[in-house]
């Protein structure tokens, strides 16, 4: 019984890591990246700013902690209603979950979509703001992961030296 249990476990474990894999999966064609600014009940500045990609009527991104999927269904009126939201459940520091909650509102209280240059904003129903993204330049992703990966490397090297000199200094080879 225990064993079925952990089995179980293990099974629903691997099944969250494969659906959240959203947020590191590479991006596809004509989907777009898009950065959090600013938002109703947010505040400013976010330690991790959420993350949403569009790609037609599908929503998946970063909350900063967890990550989500979405539908976007068409209404009459120009409008829209998100739906079938769903996210993975992490632990998230007090700051995160605050955020967290507020862009899960959001998008569940959102009923247009307006879009300006460079700008999406996600409206309630009476037109005020609750989401504002900018769109996140394409290279920026891959720098980011370049600029990380140059760092582990240095922080590797300078690791290596360190062992080194304390061998050097006890008069190992």
């Amino acid at each position: 019984m225990q064993r079925n249990a952990q089995l179980a476990s293990l099974a629903l474990t691997v099944l969250v890591f494969s659906l959240s894999g959203a947020a590191t999966a590479p991006r596809e064609a004509g989907a777009s990246t898009w950065v959090l600014q600013k938002g109703r009940d947010i505040p400013s500045p976010q330690p991790r700013k959420p993350i949403l990609r569009m790609q037609r009527d599908k929503l998946s991104g970063s909350t900063g902690c967890n990550n989500f999927t979405a539908t976007v269904t068409r209404r009459a009126d120009t409008r829209v209603a998100i739906e079938q939201v769903a996210l993975t459940r992490m632990l998230c520091e007090p700051t995160q979950n605050t955020i967290e909650t507020a862009v899960v509102g959001a998008l569940r209280h959102t009923e247009f979509i307006t879009r300006q240059g460079k700008t999406l904003t996600f409206l309630s129903g009476e037109r005020s703001p609750l989401l504002v993204w900018k769109r996140q330049r394409k290279s920026s992703a891959g720098r980011h992961v370049r600029r990380r990966t140059a760092h582990v490397r240095a922080l590797k090297r300078k690791r290596v030296h360190q062992r080194k000199d304390r061998a050097a200094a006890q008069g190992r080879p």
